[in-house]
């Protein structure tokens, strides 16, 4: 399996085998997380020997305008200097196709987690298609029991980060002085209706990203390293914002003598196998309860709206089933999880002790732990 790097100007190519690593260029008016600019390209078309296979990613998401304005600057790019390009729009691959005879790499790493979308890009493309870029929710075995071509060329996000929400709109832009979007937007976000949190957001003029606040890591695991169905895997080295650990990998990449135990114990970031053994994404559904039928239960009380963890939950009381201290009550979380409670006290919106809610109105209770916003609260009996 060979590794598939991103190109960077502060690279020492010198100590890259050309044998085992393919470099991509991503531009920042071309690609989703590009940090290079025209000039750099240029330097590299000077700096890079031609025993390295590179390739130009275009992987953005346009709109008409957007579209016409990559196309001419593709137009004016050496393409000769690359080995294919990889792209993701349907319109930017059906010009690719249409207007230029340059392999095509084709990133179906978002909504292409089936046997027969993959087929159905390779049976319109044909022998254009170079390589796939298949999607990372798609467990391992069973994506390479899949009817695909002997020669096409297969990746997958080994090292990186796991995209889990785009949209083209600018939601952190309130948050800074920069306008014209010049430099990338970071940001750390919260869920206020669940316990989960850390999850990075980037913003630049392509619009906002979301990812997991884990790194995916799948570097020395058995799948991997027993098939030979992978013919490539992608180091998302953008992000790696440790180079002593780029530097450990490439060295031990040019020995042929990687110590995955050790690569492993370095590695910088909080890292997960995200869905490569098993997608059990769906597996919440079956204890998450059906919200109209427990809100036409008779025990039904109402939602907890407000958590200060340590002090207090706000329960708005949408019924007239109402309740008094010393009740016991069950609160159904989000995930499925049942708390049991007594309730010891209870305060109104204006923080004075009350012995009853009331119907329509917020009261509060003492903290909970592991109960989040959304949470629904049921009546268990009357004291």
């Amino acid at each position: 399996m060979k590794t598939v790097l991103y190109y960077q100007k502060d690279m020492d190519l010198s100590q890259i085998d050309p044998d085992q690593v393919e470099l991509l260029f991503s531009l920042k008016s071309l690609s989703r997380f590009g940090k290079l600019e025209l000039n750099d390209l240029e330097e590299a078309y000077k700096e890079v020997h031609p025993e390295f296979k590179c390739h130009l990613e275009w992987d953005i998401l346009m709109e008409q305008s957007q579209f016409l304005n990559c196309v001419k600057l593709i137009q004016n790019l050496n393409l000769s200097f690359f080995k294919s390009i990889r792209v993701q729009d349907p319109g930017a691959v059906q010009w690719l196709f249409s207007h230029t005879s340059i392999p095509i790499q084709l990133i179906l790493e978002t909504a292409h987690h089936n046997e027969r979308s993959v087929l159905v890009w390779l049976k319109l493309l044909g022998k254009r298609v170079q390589r796939v870029i298949f999607s990372h929710e798609v467990p391992f075995e069973k994506m390479r029991k899949w009817n695909l071509p002997e020669e096409l060329e297969k990746e997958l996000l080994i090292v990186g980060k796991v995209l889990l929400f785009y949209t083209p709109r600018k939601l952190l832009a309130p948050l800074s002085q920069d306008e014209d979007m010049k430099e990338a937007i970071e940001a750390i976000a919260n869920s206020e209706e669940s316990p989960h949190k850390g999850f990075s957001l980037l913003e630049n003029k392509h619009g906002t990203f979301m990812f997991h606040p884990r790194f995916q890591y799948l570097l020395g695991d058995q799948a991997l390293k027993s098939s030979t169905w992978l013919t490539h895997g992608r180091i998302d080295n953008r992000q790696i914002k440790n180079s002593d650990w780029m530097r450990l990998y490439l060295s031990s990449l040019k020995k042929k003598n990687i110590v995955y135990e050790s690569l492993r114990e370095s590695f910088p970031y909080s890292s997960f196998k995200g869905f490569f053994k098993a997608n059990k994404s769906d597996v919440l559904f079956k204890k998450l309860k059906n919200q109209r039928l427990l809100k036409s239960d008779e025990h039904y009380v109402g939602e907890v709206v407000d958590v200060l963890k340590g002090v207090h939950l706000g329960v708005w009381s949408k019924r007239k089933r109402l309740l008094k201290t010393g009740d016991k009550i069950f609160i159904h979380t989000p995930e499925g999880k049942k708390k049991e409670v007594i309730i010891q006290s209870m305060k109104n919106s204006s923080g004075d002790d009350i012995e009853e809610s009331r119907e329509g109105e917020i009261f509060f209770i003492p903290s909970v732990s592991g109960v989040s916003v959304r949470s629904q609260v049921l009546i268990a009996s009357h004291s």
